[in-house]
């Protein structure tokens, strides 16, 4: 499972997003236009481009780099 401390400028960007506190939701933003991407391809129209595959896998590596290297802790 490679995840993305292999991609220095990726994993900047995450960091970049942690301390800011929007990485979830960013995350959830663009599993929105996903979703939406994909109704519309139920629907006939098919919207999915393959940079849409592309985003998908970053956000998948940053998934599991936080999951070998953090711990979701509430807040207080």
């Amino acid at each position: 499972m490679a995840d993305t401390s292999e991609e220095p400028e990726r994993l900047k960007e995450l960091q970049f997003h942690l301390e800011s506190g929007d990485y979830f939701p960013l995350l959830s933003t663009v599993l929105g236009f996903l979703e939406e991407g994909m109704r519309k391809c139920e629907m006939g129209v098919l919207a999915f481009a393959p940079i849409e595959a592309d985003v998908l896998e970053k956000f998948r590596k940053d998934l599991i780099y936080l999951h070998k290297n953090y711990d979701i802790q509430p807040k207080a």
